[in-house]
């Protein structure tokens, strides 16, 4: 589709590759489900948690893309993709939309519930998991569809990340 703007998502371990895609000037939007990588296996130091898994030359070429919107989803309590990753995420200033899902919206209090695929497997769940997982769903279509209009009226999860 020669000219027409793109819209990438990377998922679980393609999280942040389309990070990287930015190098192709078409690619206009950028969806970043629960970046996962480097995964943890023997050593996994506080810096792993915060990286993205691409080079810093990647990353600083992506943040050199002032036409590009990138929106970032992940479940507040997800135990593969560390909240940590979001420090990287926030280097694109207002260009970086946190869609993060946040507890309140998937978890009774009295119930902990292990949620990691936000636009895939949890989408389809039954109860508030799978509520809140189609309300990101949607909103991803929405700002893939607008990604400069594209306005997201919730903010952050309460608990910030250092």
């Amino acid at each position: 589709h020669p000219n027409q703007p793109i819209g990438v998502i990377g998922n679980c371990f393609t999280g942040a590759i389309p990070l990287t895609l930015l190098t192709n000037h078409q690619v206009k939007a950028i969806v970043l489900a629960q970046p996962t990588l480097p995964m943890p296996v023997f050593y996994y130091s506080e810096e792993d948690k915060r990286s993205l898994g691409i080079s810093s030359e990647e990353l600083a070429w992506a943040k050199s893309r002032q036409d590009v919107r990138v929106y970032g989803v992940r479940f507040e309590l997800d135990c593969v993709s560390p909240r940590e990753k979001k420090v990287a995420l926030r280097e694109f200033g207002d260009r970086y939309i946190d869609a993060e899902i946040c507890r309140a919206e998937y978890q009774q209090e009295d119930n902990v519930v292990v949620a990691h695929s936000t636009l895939v497997r949890e989408s389809v769940s039954p109860g508030l998991v799978g509520h809140a997982a189609m309300k990101r769903r949607q909103e991803v279509r929405q700002f893939l569809l607008d990604p400069v209009g594209f306005r997201r009226g919730v903010g952050s999860c309460s608990l910030e990340t250092r």
